[in-house]
């Protein structure tokens, strides 16, 4: 292998002029960055290597840019050609909206629209009621109040929904402020080494990476030691990338195998995070030519395309706006012909003859008034403040439970999601190796226990594993107590001065403080498994205290990393305490050996690990779990060789630990036959003692097989999309439960050679892809979305920030997550919980099942309210309605924001699981909750129109009379019956799912209902009471109160009858019939235009719970 050295005294470039004041570059701005995104190692070598591309370039490695280049006039800015020609080292941002961008976006909805209309009518007509001289003398001028109500609510919801997109984008800001303020790197210019904030990092400088450092340009690896890099956040792959210079990738890729191919890497992808060694880099792509800022830009053109999609239930709430104006311009029409009809029939009746001009002129007037108030009395104007109430609650409650809602609509979208996509790493998993099985002597067990530097994440899972009872399973609490470990202190000492010795990680503080080991990511598995070890000397001691002789590296060639120590006092079994045995295997009598030394005398220890089928092979004893040394027999090669196998089955990275005692004269052999080898990295390895094997793994986040079950119990389908390799996804998946029977495993490429048909056909059924591409990600998104699937999808690294913004939901992570996550994600997971997902969810259908309660409780109360006015008008003889303009106000606006608040702000329950996913076609009202609006709705006005007709009778009274006290006595009992039976009616919509006909069930937690309730109680008693002819009010006596409220009581009891009828199921079968007739027909050939639909909730999403039960139905 040729010697990489660089002698920085004297320039890599021949011939090199010195001088950076060059007028042009021979290379493109888009070769560079090709170069680095495909990893293009021809197009590297066409270039002549690293030293042509620096030449290209105008940059000598051996002392970087000059600090003035560009520089002749005090007023020339330096690098100014070479940012004109490569561009800057700044990312694009989303610019943030205006306030006022912000209020025209809340405004911009249909149903404010329509209000802002009837607002403004109404507004008018009141006015003109009000001036109008032909008015009665004692009424009230309160025409404009109704009108001005109104636009108040409009004003309301915009201003609250612009406040609150605005807090959330400021608290989005704040999240990245901190990120951006120290990023530094250390920068080779002029022959000096400087640290210089990242966006002044230009192509051709010369970079000096350490472990820690987050890469942010693209790079050409020009020489170091060790460099490995983590690309989990671009690529997926949770392995760690060994780099290699340019020379060296030469040299490797002169053997075609796949092993060589993967050392030919010198190119360094922005976005990655340096693990291992230290190394100098060319930058050749910064900015928005880098492989990380190409995937921030598209991720904010997917922004710009999709930021104006409706959400399914903005969807559903348009087309119901349609149908509610329709309804009240239909009972607009009828009453005026009505009541027209009856104008003309009355006057020819009794006079023979027509009446005057102006009287007919007056008349059509005050019944076009009377019939655009119907219109107005039809539209739900606290349809908004209920979709506004209920979003906003949630989304504060849902930050409580570390869920940070960017976009306000992808809470209630979360709520219809039927799929959920999920990255593998740094998702599910903690990205983070560790060690999960561990083999020593002949005792295998498991270890499911966080380290002392895991965050309150793994802490849960302490909590979980300490419940478990097997016995082959040590939890975090069993590691601290080392005496119920299945193997000696003996044992446990020399594996952890094998581990703490032979390892190039270290610890160090992390950006929350923490510390935790740096480097590869196997032996932080190992050395964390050891620092549990706390009752014997730690791994700082040990590296304190011990003379290291000699290192080998790990390499390739011979898959293991070698460390020779001289024994001292504190080393495990010293020479001094050894006991005498025999050094001679040949001559050996007994198959056991003392625990204390390997040979007599030992002066020096040799410490190994690395692959087992490498060191398995110089293995001639093993070390039991007592300490005792035996021979390595055939059936021990068997033995070991099949939990080896077993480990691998599991996807596990297995890792050999071994050592050897050396006398001085067995270590100065070592030395002679490693010369005669003729290399310094491979030791000669023989006769070593296997101390165990262990298995490593990125494992799961506690809770998460819990919520990927719950995720299917409530109909949700749950894929893993990774870019990890089949068999570790496949292990990754079955271990969560992704992966179920009759699921499908594919790979990215042999998924994106299928055509658009055949993989609409495969992707219901799909469970796992792996070897995935960003593109391939978002196809998946795109299939499922074209089945009409509401897809979510999680994910923390580069590569998953186009398919976030592609997907109806994104999630991103907020500790682990990268920037262009973050930005194109709906929704981010403060915690990095994967269970948190499953709040979202549940947070999502209790706004969805709030706005449904809402709608049903105010459709209930208009179709009542709309057909007592019209049946009242038609059977008064002035035409004038029982209920009055400010008696429907209080019903209309006052009463049904305040349910809004109540029956839309609920918490949700775990019951929300068991419902199945709403589909995107069916209708906002569905088939249950048109049955109780109806069935409410009729009883409500059969029961108000019977109190109005013999209320006179109970109570003797003379309401022929009109403005007399007995007229305003039934107006005020017709008016306080009809609250109450919409005030016990509220109870009946707190469950409409039909689930349970317990309507008070957790009504105890619910405090905001029972507060509002008692609210608009007392609102009511002081309308009676103190109303007066203002409200067209009069008090009632206590026996009319009883009556009354106890008429309105009736609601309960009625209510939970039609429910009960409505279980029955031929009648299930007969509403189903009648609402597919009747309003599921137009729904199709509505807004979404689908000629079929399909047969269940679930079946596409490829979920295993089915829903037998029609989608209107009450259970």
């Amino acid at each position: 292998m040729p010697n990489t050295a660089v002698d920085e005294s004297q320039p890599l470039l021949a011939g090199f002029s010195g001088d950076n004041n060059a007028e042009s570059f021979d290379v493109t701005v888009d070769t560079l960055s090709s170069l680095v995104e495909s990893k293009n190692k021809e197009m590297l070598d066409d270039m002549g290597g690293v030293i042509g591309l620096c030449h290209r370039l105008k940059v000598d490695p051996s002392s970087g840019l000059f600090p003035d280049e560009g520089v002749s006039q005090s007023s020339d800015l330096p690098f100014a050609k070479r940012k004109a020609t490569f561009g800057e080292n700044i990312l694009p941002h989303t610019p943030p909206k205006s306030f006022l961008e912000l209020l025209w976006c809340a405004y911009n909805d249909k149903t404010l629209f329509m209000l802002t209309i009837a607002a403004l009518i109404s507004l008018g007509i009141g006015l003109w009621k009000d001036n109008n001289d032909q008015g009665i003398p004692d009424e009230p001028k309160v025409g404009w109040i109704e009108g001005t109500a109104i636009l108040i609510a409009v004003i309301v919801v915009v201003l609250t929904n612009a406040i609150n997109d605005y807090q959330r984008e400021s608290q989005f800001k704040k999240l990245n402020a901190k990120h951006h303020q120290n990023q530094f790197i250390k920068v080779l210019r002029g022959g000096r080494v400087q640290r210089l904030h990242v966006q002044k990092i230009c192509v051709g400088d010369i970079v000096d990476l350490v472990p820690g450092d987050v890469v942010p340009f693209d790079g050409i690896y020009l020489h170091g030691y060790d460099l490995a890099c983590d690309e989990s956040s671009l690529t997926g792959e949770s392995n760690t990338v060994k780099k290699q210079t340019y020379d060296n990738s030469l040299v490797a890729g002169m053997a075609e195998t796949d092993e060589s191919l993967a050392l030919q890497d010198c190119f360094i992808l922005s976005g990655s995070r340096v693990l291992l060694g230290v190394g100098r880099v060319v930058v050749v792509a910064v900015g928005v030519n880098s492989f990380f800022g190409k995937t921030m830009v598209m991720t904010m053109t997917l922004n710009q395309c999709h930021q104006q999609e409706l959400t399914p239930l903005q969807q559903k709430l348009d087309v119901l706006a349609d149908q509610i104006a329709w309804f009240g311009l239909i009972s607009a029409f009828l009453i005026f012909v009505i009541l027209s009809a009856k104008f003309f029939i009355m006057a020819w009746w009794f006079d023979h003859s027509l009446p005057a001009g102006t009287t007919i002129a007056y008349f059509i007037i005050s019944t076009v008034i009377e019939a655009i108030t119907i219109i107005v009395v039809a539209v739900p104007e606290g349809l908004p403040m209920a979709v506004t109430l209920a979003l906003a609650f949630a989304t504060t409650q849902m930050l409580k439970d570390n869920n940070l809602v960017r976009v306000l609509a992808a809470c209630e979208t979360m709520g219809n999601a039927t799929t959920v996509c999920t990255d593998k790493t740094g998702t599910l998993t903690k990205n983070k190796m560790t060690v999960v099985e561990c083999t020593f002597g002949e005792t295998s067990f498991k270890i499911n226990a966080p380290t002392r530097f895991d965050d309150e994440d793994d802490n849960d899972n302490t909590n979980n594993s300490n419940n478990n009872n097997d016995d082959d399973e040590i939890s975090s609490s069993t590691m601290l107590h080392h005496k119920l470990y299945p193997f000696s202190d003996y044992v446990r000492k020399l594996i952890k001065e094998g581990v703490a010795i032979n390892s190039t990680a270290y610890k160090c503080m992390d950006d929350q403080g923490r510390w935790q080991y740096t480097g590869s990511k196997t032996e932080c598995a190992l050395l964390e498994m050891v620092e549990q070890w706390q009752d014997i000397t730690s791994v700082d001691s040990w590296r304190q205290d011990t003379i290291v002789d000699k290192i080998y590296p790990f390499s390739s060639q011979n898959k293991s990393m070698t460390s020779i120590i001289r024994l001292t006092s504190i080393s495990v079994g010293n020479s001094s305490s050894a006991a005498t045995v025999t050094s001679s295997l040949s001559s050996s009598t007994t198959t056991a050996h003392n625990a204390t030394t390997d040979q007599p005398n030992s002066v020096y220890r040799l410490h190994t690990k690395g692959a087992p089928e490498a060191l398995l092979e110089h293995c001639t004893r093993y070390m039991d779990e007592q300490g005792q040394v035996h021979l390595m027999e055939h059936e021990n090669y068997v033995m070991w060789d099949q939990i080896i196998r077993t480990y691998a089955q599991q996807a596990l990275r297995t890792m050999a630990l071994a050592y050897q005692d050396l006398t001085t004269d067995a270590y100065e052999d070592f030395i002679s036959k490693n010369v005669e080898m003729a290399t310094e990295t491979t030791p000669p390895l023989q006769d070593l003692i296997l101390l165990g094997v262990v298995g490593i793994r990125d494992p799961l986040r506690s809770g998460v097989v819990e919520s990927v079950a719950a995720f299917r119990r409530a109909g949700v389908s749950v894929r893993m999309i990774t870019g990890d390799n089949i068999y570790t996804a496949k292990a990754i998946a079955t271990s969560a439960g992704i992966l179920t029977e009759g699921g499908m495993a594919l790979i990215g490429p042999e998924f994106r050679t299928m055509s658009e048909d055949l993989q609409r056909q495969v992707v219901p059924q799909m469970q796992v892809l792996a070897r995935s591409s960003p593109h391939d990600k978002m196809t998946v998104v795109a299939r499922l979305q074209e089945l009409d699937q509401v897809v979510a999808m999680t994910g923390d690294g580069t590569n998953d920030g186009p398919a976030l913004k592609l997907a109806n939901i994104g999630f991103s992570m907020n500790l682990a997550g990268s920037e262009v996550a973050k930005e194109a994600s709906d929704i981010i997971l403060m915690d990095d919980n994967f269970n948190s997902i499953l709040k979202a969810l549940l947070w999502g259908r209790a706004v969805n099942d709030g706005i449904r309660k809402f709608l049903t409780f105010q459709l209930t109360v208009n179709v009542a309210a709309v057909v007592l006015t019209l049946v009242s008008a038609i059977a008064s003889e002035q035409s004038e309605s029982i209920l009055g303009a400010v008696q429907l106000l209080w019903i209309n606006l006052i009463m049904d924001t305040l349910a809004a608040l109540a029956l839309a702000t609920e918490p949700p329950t775990d019951a929300l699981l068991d419902q199945a996913p709403i589909k995107k076609t069916e209708p906002v009202i569905d088939g249950g909750m048109a049955y109780r609006i109806l069935s409410q709705g009729i009883f409500q006005v059969c029961i108000t129109l019977a109190v109005m007709h013999y209320s006179p009778f109970w109570f003797g009274l003379d309401p022929h009379q009109q403005n007399n006290h007995d007229y305003l006595m039934v107006r005020s009992m017709v008016f306080n019956t009809f609250v109450f039976l919409q005030f016990f009616n509220g109870f009946n919509c707190r469950r409409i799912h039909g689930t349970t006909l317990n309507v008070f069930e957790h009504l105890n937690r619910d405090w905001l209902f029972l507060a509002i309730q008692a609210l608009i109680a007392i609102g009511q008693v002081c309308i009676i009471t103190f109303g007066g002819s203002a409200l067209k009010t009069s008090p009632l006596t206590p026996l009319q109160w009883v009556i009354t409220v106890g008429i309105g009581f009736c609601s309960l009891p009625v209510g939970w009858l039609f429910t009960s009828i409505a279980r029955i199921p031929r009648l299930q079968n007969c509403g189903y019939y009648v609402w597919h007739a009747l309003i599921r027909r137009n729904e199709n050939q509505g807004w979404h235009n689908k000629s079929t639909l399909p047969e269940s909730n679930s079946t596409a999403s490829g979920s295993t719970t089915t829903n037998t039960i029609p989608p209107y139905s009450l259970d």
